[in-house]
């Protein structure tokens, strides 16, 4: 059944929400490097691209306002006199937050920010000197052929292969996108979720930054479904202008039956180990150059709250298991020579390992990387270390650390105030540090690391420290002490 138009613009806008935050983050870090290089042609291009794919996304929504003001901003970065401008980090940082604000809006349908302010510097970004001509940049970026069915790299020849081993068809499908589609990279996207759909993908040319990307983009495919069926799946309504699905290699049903007896025959023991990966592995430089859909193919994006549901499942079924067993021990107290007692402790055994097993995956799901959390910073450190005069450094470590998502949504504003506080009342102004003997640029640290069966987040600094006697005057005037009492307190205390 195909989706009415409507549901469609729901699904492409819920797309842009997600992804939108990816682009706006890439905005944030791209201007913090131009901040520190500034006249940096190869950034300032890197800041256009980011705001074209967002101009591009939003248009497609249909979120007007958004689409022109990133339109205004990328036309202004197209200038050649733009580039060696010092206020372009500046601007791109206000662009990030204006751009922010805008997308918050139109989530929760409230009005929109005012943007009479970035106009304003976008304008003065492009206005030169009287007599002066604007030049545009040349671009000299020449699109990327589309891959021909035999010009797969190693890598992907070898996963053909294994997929043909396994007796599975080999398809190659090509899938022209419409050229009046108004978002081609979420329609690309979304044309490949339908495809997975059907099987496994084993290859995708070309690479989602190429420039011939947003025109038509190939698939190899291993599937058990006919061409028929592909290709009408393959068939994304306004997305899709043209499908051909090609048999590359047929099905093998005597393959398929010798796994399956092979398997039979020689079932896996329960503690065997794993399985070593096959000798004839891709060489490393083909490793190396292979597109990065092979990681991006694995990853499935799920609302929290879903697994949430089935993390409460799971625990439902360890409550009905801690019933059944306390039955089994009525059971067996009542019939000590019944026989069955053996069979319903085994099984009982069999159930309580796959439950566990089931728990710890679920809750695996669960684990992020606190990086995800960290990528905030850099900005927020810039932005406070400003407001108050300081030089600051931000070292981060442990950023591959998973915590649990709930908790890092938790700790994220309480971790934001300590960093803040760290900036504002920890790290003395310049000329301080200077005459303390300290350098004038001041060190805020975030770290991240496992202590046992815990994640330990900690936020130290090197500037003046806790000051007791302040802590002691505050606790006084909130009546949580009196003076005498603070004045027993040890500085710890």
């Amino acid at each position: 059944m195909t989706n009415s138009p409507d549901e469609r613009g729901a699904e492409l806008r819920e797309l842009f929400f997600e992804t939108s935050q990816e682009l706006l983050q890439a905005l944030n870090e791209e201007a913090l490097k131009l901040e520190k290089k500034p006249g940096d042609e190869e950034i300032v291009r890197g800041i256009r691209r980011t705001v074209h794919t967002l101009k591009g996304d939003s248009a497609a929504c249909g979120l007007r306002e958004l689409s022109e003001l990133a339109h205004q901003f990328e036309d202004a970065l197209s200038l050649e006199e733009t580039a060696t401008q010092a206020a372009v980090a500046e601007i791109a940082f206000t662009a990030a937050d204006v751009f922010t604000a805008m997308i918050a809006a139109y989530r929760k349908g409230t009005k929109l920010p005012a943007t009479a302010s970035l106009r304003k510097k976008i304008q003065e970004l492009t206005a030169l000197p009287a007599g002066k001509k604007i030049r545009r940049k040349k671009t000299t970026a020449k699109a990327e052929p589309a891959a021909k069915a035999g010009s797969w790299t190693e890598y992907e020849k070898l996963a053909i292969a294994r997929a043909q081993s396994s007796g599975l068809a080999v398809y190659h499908v090509t899938v022209k996108i419409d050229p009046h589609c108004a978002m081609p990279i979420a329609g690309r996207q979304l044309i490949q979720n339908a495809i997975a759909s059907m099987g496994q993908i084993l290859a995708v040319h070309p690479d989602a930054k190429s420039p011939a990307a947003t025109r038509q983009v190939e698939f190899v495919l291993a599937s058990e479904a006919s061409v028929e069926s592909i290709s009408a799946k393959s068939r994304v309504p306004t997305i899709a202008e043209e499908v051909t699905v090609e048999l590359m290699h047929a099905a093998n049903p005597a393959a398929k039956q010798s796994i399956a007896e092979a398997a039979v025959l020689s079932p896996e023991p329960e503690n065997a180990p794993a399985a070593e990966p096959p000798t004839t592995a891709p060489d490393t430089a083909a490793a190396e150059t292979s597109p990065t859909y092979t990681a991006l193919e694995n990853i499935l994006r799920v609302e929290a709250g879903r697994i949430d549901n089935v993390l409460n499942l799971v625990g439902e079924l360890i409550i009905g298991k801690s019933m059944l067993q306390q039955a089994l021990n009525e059971f067996s107290k009542r019939y000590p020579k019944e026989l069955l007692r053996g069979k319903f402790a085994d099984a009982m055994g069999f159930q309580a390992r796959v439950l566990n097993d089931l728990q710890r995956s679920v809750m695996k799901i669960r684990m992020v990387p606190v990086e995800q959390l960290f990528r905030r910073f850099p900005r927020m450190v810039r932005d406070v270390s400003r407001q108050c005069g300081r030089e600051v450094e931000l070292v981060l470590s442990g950023q591959e650390t998973d915590l649990d998502k709930g908790i890092l949504d938790a700790i994220a504003e309480p971790l934001t105030h300590l960093v803040r506080n760290a900036i504002s009342h920890g790290i003395e102004s310049p000329e301080e540090r200077t005459r303390l003997g300290k350098a004038p640029r001041g060190m805020v640290k975030l770290n991240a690391y496992h202590q046992g069966n815990q994640v330990v987040v900690e936020v130290s600094d090197d500037g003046r420290g806790i000051d007791a006697q302040k802590i002691r005057a505050k606790a006084i005037a909130l009546g949580m002490l009196t003076a005498e009492e603070a004045g027993r307190l040890n500085d710890a205390e």
